[in-house]
């Protein structure tokens, strides 16, 4: 997922958008939040993981 759509679909607040963004800037050499952001083209992208659980009751 790219950074800019993450902000777009969250709603944050307006004056902490900058921040968050430096956030993942910083990100790219350090890895602090884990999501192993990384540049792609402009862009700044990031991955985490997610899983599913799927079960039928019987």
């Amino acid at each position: 997922m790219d950074v800019e759509r993450l902000l777009q679909a969250s709603f944050p607040n307006s004056e902490d958008i900058n921040e968050i963004r430096q956030l993942f800037i910083e990100d790219v050499q350090n890895n602090i939040l884990g999501v192993n952001s990384h540049h792609l083209g402009t862009e700044i992208h990031f991955t985490f993981l997610t899983s599913m659980i799927i079960a039928q009751k019987s």
